[in-house]
């Protein structure tokens, strides 16, 4: 999402669109852009109502053949003849249903939790809901904030971004002046000043929900089938009930009441609607089982195009995974295990940022101590390590090997690049003496 292109076309925007940082939007400028329509008030086009659901599962050919036979015996008054209609009620039943609560779901899909911003506006702060950010306006940037809309950084400062739920990848991306930052980002590291961008439907994240959202039904090969064989026999259907009812009226000499019952029970036997209903019931079972795994099916045929899956592509980030960490190894190079052990369970129960790394470390070393910290440097995905300064147990470092530990050290640096070759995340631990400097650079340069 961050590439060359589309930085430039964002300068260009501030170019033709300049608005006084330090200012940010007037009140006249404020109410003109509302009065456009320039303002985030986005509002989602609603997914099927229940009624058309209703609708679409009511009305098939399938259903109006069987509802016309049922009509046909009240007609006689004969109701406990009706008893077919049983599965043809079940088999609705379990559509809608799956249905309905496929877009209860759907509909409670929101990437943007945060309600509240802080804008910029005739050189006050002032704190909205983000629905009122309008083009243009001066979003300030702190850290922790889940960016509201679209906004393009302004500020000479720089901020690390998380677009792990854009994106799917962990790593913090650093945003300068010029960058766009995308609706549904966190500001991990910095702070600063960025103008609203794309609101609304433009969005970024407005644009993935709406395709999450879409709904658009298609016919599985099992329901293709099923739907020809009905098609084939209502083909065959009426002619033949025709004939069975003139048979049964004028030459076995039947009351029109018997002769329509008897026509039925000729005619139903021949609409496959166990086979209807026992597919329904096949695919909702399946529906029940994606269920117990947090997975949402948007319609019962999803099961058989699942099953019809021989390969599955994913890119680089393998989105497809939990994105939770677990401690597999930890290899020593001190004698004092439990000391190493202790030190860890420490860093991690301090830790600011509680983050997939620190909680993993957490669950494996439980026997963390009270130790007073001097000093902490927290972790930047630019300098891929972070620091922690205890009062009498001197200074560590956690981070990459390939960044913290010495070059001298070629057999450690090898052994931790063969475990990163078979796909682990590989962690490093140093003790590096006491203080911690300014300059984190040279602070790893001194102890490494």
């Amino acid at each position: 999402m961050n590439n060359t292109r589309t930085n430039e076309h964002a300068k260009e925007y501030l170019s033709k669109n300049p608005v006084d940082h330090s200012i940010g939007l007037k009140p006249n400028e404020v109410n003109n852009r509302i009065k456009s329509g320039k303002i985030n008030n986005f509002k989602e086009i609603p997914s099927k109502t229940i009624l058309e659901i209703i609708k679409t599962n009511l009305f098939t050919l399938f259903n109006i053949l069987c509802f016309t036979l049922a009509i046909l015996v009240l007609i006689t008054g004969q109701r406990r003849n009706i008893f077919f209609i049983v599965a043809i009620v079940c088999n609705l039943f379990i559509g809608i249903i799956q249905e309905i609560r496929a877009k209860k779901t759907i509909e409670k899909l929101s990437l943007l939790k945060q309600s509240k911003t802080t804008v910029l506006r005739d050189g006050k702060e002032v704190q909205i809901n983000k629905e009122e950010i309008v083009q243009d306006d001066i979003v300030l940037l702190k850290k922790g904030l889940q960016v509201p809309v679209d906004v393009i950084v302004v500020g000479d400062e720089t901020v690390e971004v998380d677009e792990s739920l854009l994106t799917g990848e962990s790593d913090y991306i650093v945003k300068k002046h010029g960058d766009i930052i995308y609706s549904g980002s966190f500001i991990m590291q910095g702070g600063g000043k960025a103008q609203s961008y794309k609101i609304g439907k433009d969005m970024y994240i407005n644009q993935l929900g709406l395709e999450s959202k879409s709904f658009e039904i298609k016919k599985s090969e099992i329901q293709k089938a099923i739907n020809n064989i009905i098609r084939t026999i209502t083909f065959f259907l009426v002619p033949i009930g025709i004939y069975l009812f003139v048979i049964q009226l004028f030459f076995v000499h039947q009351a029109w009441d018997e002769a329509i019952l008897r026509t039925v029970t000729g005619v139903i036997g021949m609409i496959p609607e166990g086979l209807v209903l026992l597919t329904s019931v096949a695919f909702a079972v399946g529906v029940v089982n994606l269920g117990r795994l947090n997975t949402l099916t948007q319609e019962l045929s999803s099961i058989e195009t699942l099953a019809r899956v021989d390969t599955l592509c994913l890119d680089k980030t393998g989105t497809l995974t939990e994105g939770d960490l677990k401690v597999t190894e930890t290899i020593y190079f001190n004698e004092n295990e439990a000391y190493i052990n202790t030190v860890l369970a420490t860093i991690a129960k301090y830790e600011k940022e509680q983050n997939v790394t620190s909680k993993a470390i957490k669950e494996k070393y439980e026997n963390s101590m009270d130790w007073k910290i001097k000093n902490t440097i927290l972790f930047s995905s630019k300098t891929k390590w972070q620091a922690m300064e205890f009062e009498e147990e001197g200074t560590w470092v956690l981070g990459a090997p390939d960044v913290i530990i010495p070059e001298s050290e070629k057999e450690i640096r090898e052994q931790a690049n063969s475990i990163a070759k078979n796909g682990y995340r590989v962690l490093a631990l140093l003790s590096v003496g006491v203080g911690v400097p300014d300059d984190p650079s040279g602070y790893v340069r001194k102890f490494c």
